[in-house]
């Protein structure tokens, strides 16, 4: 039986058909998020990488994604009259827990006085000074290069982090942990 459709074409390397600009902002990792940014150049590692994605998640949950977004609306069902609500229907105990995770969280964060800078990292994706701006042609990624206020973003950051893995790791086990 032969096989149907275009045949297939080696592409060699990989080619990146975009645009000029989107092909530059791509060379210089402008269009990769932060959080994953930093595990690409090893500023985190990968349990880190997953307590990070887990804040967000959990404040997704909570408060819904911080960007701007289009919901897909459909009348509820309980309600007779026509106000739109979510169509799924949450399970009340499981959200209250995912709310006492996500609060214990922030609490770790606060009591290392690094919420700030890991949720706007980890939530919000603001790119820090130590990843270098969006422009800079050439990053940092070294601890010797950073000036004042990226070095203490890197260090609060990195304390944080250390702190959300650990708590992460206490609350989750071993399902959790990559190792």
């Amino acid at each position: 039986m032969a096989k149907r459709g275009r045949p297939p074409q080696f592409m060699g390397t990989k080619l990146d058909l975009g645009t000029n600009e989107l092909q530059e902002k791509r060379r210089i990792d402008s269009t990769v998020e932060p959080l994953d940014l930093c595990l690409k150049r090893a500023f985190i590692t990968e349990n880190q990488h997953l307590s990070g994605i887990k804040l967000r998640w959990l404040h997704v949950l909570r408060h819904g994604k911080p960007t701007i977004q289009a919901h897909k609306w459909a009348p509820s069902s309980k309600s007779a009259n026509s106000r739109l609500t979510y169509s799924v229907e949450e399970d009340e105990m499981w959200m209250a827990a995912r709310g006492c995770e996500y609060n214990m969280l922030l609490n770790v964060l606060k009591e290392t006085n690094s919420m700030t800078i890991v949720c706007n990292i980890c939530i919000f994706h603001y790119r820090p000074k130590f990843l270098g701006l969006p422009d800079n042609k050439i990053p940092s990624n070294t601890l010797e290069t950073l000036n004042g206020k990226a070095r203490a973003e890197y260090v609060y950051f990195m304390i944080g982090m250390h702190s959300l893995e650990q708590i992460c790791n206490k609350i989750y086990g071993k399902r959790y942990a990559i190792n």
